[in-house]
């Protein structure tokens, strides 16, 4: 719509067309609207009650521009007004359960302008509407009574009057009187009919998306980041339950292109869609099954140029070396599960440290952060928050192959942005898989097939020449292990 247009459509408003209510619902939606900043459900609630009440365009325009003019200029008075809402007048309940509920989380109400925004919008906006509905009623009432005293016809029977009339109006299908007596329903069809359609394109982009290959997407992202090609053989996505799955796994280590630094058979993601949906991140599980390192790779991969700095990594742990030699595999998971406590400590540090603070405080550290990211975008999310933003509850990495060993387990679980908010406390931790070490241990006391444990045999219980057991050095080690 053009401005010439839009001039035009609001002149007709004084002629007859929409209605006062019409024009006192675009009033009140488009200055609430001015008054939310950046887009959120709450904004997308309001366009949507746009298009499907029958609320005038024109003056909700004109309202819109109102509402954006005095949410930028006063964006300080609107932060203050927010920051007093939540945290002094006690709105601070209602706000952190609207951000803990699924949906509702992504109405933004912990951003001090939105929440400000939308209280000061609806009444200041319901106090414009009012008055524009009954300025416009009394107006249409009062040409009703100059056209009953025939002063319009008197004017308007000049051609010159009314060519300037039609083209600054356009044509005028209803008399003053009528415009006066029409009722106009409250809902629009085709706004309705738009948003049915905006609905049925909303649910078949989630099926296309769940339906979509992303292989060779996820390979190519990944592989920008650590610096070398990553391969992967399939994946498999499903956005409703929250579940993606990668097989065949294999990136190369950028310094080694022989070798690859990391691959996995299969490695699954359950994320909880309830917890997403309210801007949470809780994966549920995270399952790795024959995951390796350091494994030589059938062609060297590619290695892309460097352009710029590696940031800090965790530490950094060799598989390699827990290749023992004979039966000092059992020490080397023990030290597999130092470096994890080591991991775990790394993890720690970086852990979101709730920091107990006056308001006072928080108020003077939020004036200073808003000279960088500016009133609109501070939120008390901080203040608020009574859950981790991100957390991890069950890790569980099978069939680790260490060499010709048997394979090892890593398993963690509540691993957590915040474990205070959490509630629980996180652990990391690598075992043996006892049936194949039973069946490893088994194999290597009958003789069968070449293993570093051949010539420690007595520790494990003794096996003579002949290959059978002795009995005077029975319960060793391997009792132990098996549990005997």
């Amino acid at each position: 719509m053009g401005p010439w247009a839009l001039f035009r459509k609001t002149m007709k408003i004084l002629r007859g067309g929409a209605t006062s209510r019409d024009v006192a619902l675009g009033v009140l939606l488009g200055f609430l609207w001015g008054m939310i900043p950046g887009f959120n459900l709450t904004v997308f609630i309001i366009v949507l009650l746009l298009l499907i009440l029958n609320a005038n365009v024109p003056s909700a325009v004109f309202a819109l521009a109102l509402g954006k003019l005095i949410s930028i200029t006063g964006a300080p008075l609107c932060y203050e007004l927010g920051f007093f809402l939540i945290h002094k007048a006690g709105f601070a309940p209602l706000v952190r359960s609207v951000c803990d509920t699924p949906v509702l989380a992504f109405l933004d109400f912990q951003i001090y302008c939105v929440f400000a925004g939308l209280i000061f919008g609806l009444i200041v906006g319901g106090v414009l509407a009012i008055i524009a509905g009954l300025f416009i009623r009394s107006l249409r009432k009062g040409l009703m009574a100059m056209s009953a005293k025939g002063g319009v016809q008197k004017v308007s029977s000049n051609i010159f009057t009314r060519i300037v009339l039609r083209i600054v109006f356009g044509k005028q299908k209803a008399t003053l009187a009528e415009a006066l007596a029409k009722k106009s329903p409250i809902l629009r069809k085709k706004g309705l009919i738009f948003v049915v359609i905006v609905v049925v394109i909303f649910g078949g982009g989630i099926w296309v998306a769940s339906s979509q290959d992303y292989t060779s997407i996820l390979a190519d992202q990944l592989g920008k980041a650590n610096g070398a090609e990553v391969n992967i053989r399939a994946t498999s996505f499903s956005l409703l339950r929250g579940r993606f799955e990668i097989n065949g796994l294999q990136v190369t280590d950028p310094k080694t292109a022989t070798n690859n630094s990391f691959q996995a058979e299969t490695i699954v993601l359950d994320v909880s869609m309830s917890d997403l949906l309210a801007k949470r991140l809780v994966v549920d599980l995270i399952q790795c099954d024959r995951l390796q390192l350091n494994e030589k790779r059938d062609k060297p991969g590619e290695v892309y140029p460097s352009k710029e700095e590696a940031p800090p990594s965790p530490p950094q742990f060799d598989l390699n070396k827990l290749i023992p030699a004979n039966l000092e595999y059992v020490n080397k998971v023990k030290e597999l599960n130092e470096y994890l406590e080591k991991l775990k400590e790394y993890m720690d540090d970086k852990e979101e440290q709730p920091q107990e603070v006056s308001l006072e405080d928080e108020h003077a550290k939020q004036l200073e952060l808003a000279k960088l990211k500016g009133y609109q975008k501070l939120s008390a999310d901080d203040i608020l928050r009574e859950r981790a933003a991100w957390a991890i509850v069950k890790i569980k990495a099978e069939t680790i192959l260490i060499a010709d060993f048997p394979p090892v387990i890593i398993l963690g679980k509540n691993i957590s942005s915040n474990r205070k908010l959490w509630g629980k406390e996180p652990k990391v931790w690598a075992e043996q898989d006892k049936e194949a070490l039973a069946e490893y241990l088994k194999k290597s006391l009958t003789g069968e097939g070449d293993s570093p444990l051949d010539g420690v045999s007595e520790l494990l219980g003794g096996k003579k020449d002949d290959g059978k057991k002795d009995e005077k050095k029975g319960g060793g080690l391997l009792d132990g292990l098996l549990g005997k």
